[in-house]
């Protein structure tokens, strides 16, 4: 018999016990639709979950770790060797300490209070500190800042009765020469009997050059002004020293003797985040953070949901493929005589097989693709209704709860077809072991 003989025979066989078809193959429709729709909630939220990775930008890769602020005996340290090993650990990009430092800087009549932040110049291109002014700092800068978006904001004339007005912008040139600038809080204050106290109890103040001024994208470039950390470890021991000298005390954190407190880790790629903030935390850190963990969480919970409706799925479909067994074996006892005849009139038993074969994975065909249907009306009736309550299960805000790509409507309707096969496996297996002449006799 030919391919086109068995096909045809087959379709006959199905339209004519129609309801019988029609319920197996709306089994296997629902099955489909079940997984289809499953998979395609978790496509959706895998696609939410990559755009918030590439809206974070180098927020993604960034581990920030905080150590202890007083470190005792066998407490891990944020010192020079630590933070060699750090860098040199596989996945990490870049890793530098922030130091933070209060300076007061002098320009004209103006005067701010700004805070500065000492770290390793090559790292800031990496923690999104781009400037919109000048230059970023490099490594042969020494006595060089780069300031913050807002640093015109800072600026205050100490003698202008509307010194509070906070959206006073003051009308200078922070880049055009350097500035005098101390860690004395009273440095460029007004004496009383007028006039700038800029020598009397003060320091001899630093003359730092403005190179650059930040775009103020990230929220740290919006506050924080920027010099290279040797340089702010350098004003930190002068400040120690001076008050020292005065006979006082200084507040200040002691590098030398307890490490840095922070540390900023870029790791190569979202991806290596939780495997290098795993291995940092080996070390003797428990306060690691970084943005990542709590995505991965949201997206492992989702996953988990994900999971289970699968399953559900899963057992809607593995419900089919047992209606549809059921219903080729129901067919076998029915058709004895049919086979019987095929068989006299010289079908082999490789026909017989192909016969039920077939008909096993038309049925799961035709309720694949009625599947895909359902599951592409569904989806839009997600999208468009909105469903609330997915849409706070699966992750917040989602554009889409369900997106079906082209390869999931392939795989939903292929992959009923072979659950279909398969099912027709062991009855066509029964149907070739019919005798023809006692399939005659019996019938």
């Amino acid at each position: 018999m030919s391919i086109l003989d068995i096909f045809t025979m087959a379709l006959r066989n199905m339209l004519k016990r129609k309801l019988r078809t029609i319920l197996t193959v709306s089994g296997v429709a629902i099955g489909s639709v079940a997984i289809t729709l499953m998979v395609s909630l978790g496509v959706a939220v895998n696609l939410q979950h990559q755009a918030q990775i590439e809206q974070m930008g180098h927020r993604a890769n960034r581990i920030t770790v905080w150590g202890p602020w007083s470190p005792g005996i066998g407490d891990a340290r944020l010192d020079a060797a630590m933070l060699a090993h750090i860098s040199n650990m596989p996945g990490v990009q870049i890793a530098t300490p922030q130091v933070w430092q209060r300076l007061t800087f002098v320009n004209g009549p103006y005067v701010a209070d700004i805070q500065v932040m000492g770290v390793v110049p090559e790292a800031m291109p990496y923690m999104g500190l781009n400037v919109a002014q000048g230059r970023n700092l490099t490594d042969e800068d020494e006595l060089q800042i780069v300031f913050a978006s807002n640093v015109l904001m800072q600026f205050r004339n100490p003698r202008d009765r509307f010194i509070w007005d906070w959206d006073q912008v003051a009308d200078i040139d922070v880049l055009a020469m350097p500035m005098r600038a101390s860690f004395d809080f009273n440095f460029g204050q007004p004496r009383m009997g007028g006039g700038m106290d800029t020598q009397m109890a003060s320091p001899a103040p630093y003359l730092i050059e403005g190179i650059g001024i930040l775009d103020g994208i990230e929220w740290e470039a919006q506050q924080n002004s920027f010099m290279p950390l040797e340089q702010v470890l350098e004003i930190q021991r002068d400040e120690a020293r001076f008050w020292a000298g005065m006979g006082g005390g200084w507040w200040g954190r002691d590098i030398e003797t307890d490490g840095f407190e922070m540390l900023v880790v870029i790791a190569e790629s979202a991806d290596t985040v939780s495997g290098v903030a795993e291995e940092i935390e080996a070390l003797g850190f428990s306060d690691v953070w970084y943005d990542m963990y709590w995505m991965n969480l949201q997206r492992e919970s989702t996953q988990s949901l994900q999971n289970l409706l699968l399953a559900v799925g899963a057992v809607s479909l593995v419900v089919a493929a047992i209606g549809i067994a059921n219903t080729m074996i129901m067919a076998i006892y029915e058709r004895t005589k049919e086979i019987g005849v095929m068989k006299v009139i010289g079908a082999s038993i490789k026909d017989v097989r192909r016969l039920f074969l077939l008909e096993a994975s038309m049925i799961g065909a035709f309720g694949g693709l009625l599947g895909v249907g359902i599951s592409a009306a569904a989806s839009y009736a997600l999208n468009t209704v909105g469903l609330p309550f997915l849409d706070m299960m699966l992750w917040a805000d989602m554009e889409n709860v369900s997106v079906i790509p082209v390869w999931l409507y392939v795989l939903g309707f292929g992959f009923s077809a072979v659950v279909g096969l398969i099912s027709g496996f062991l009855p066509a297996r029964r149907a070739t072991k019919i005798s023809a002449l006692e399939a005659i006799r019996t019938a």
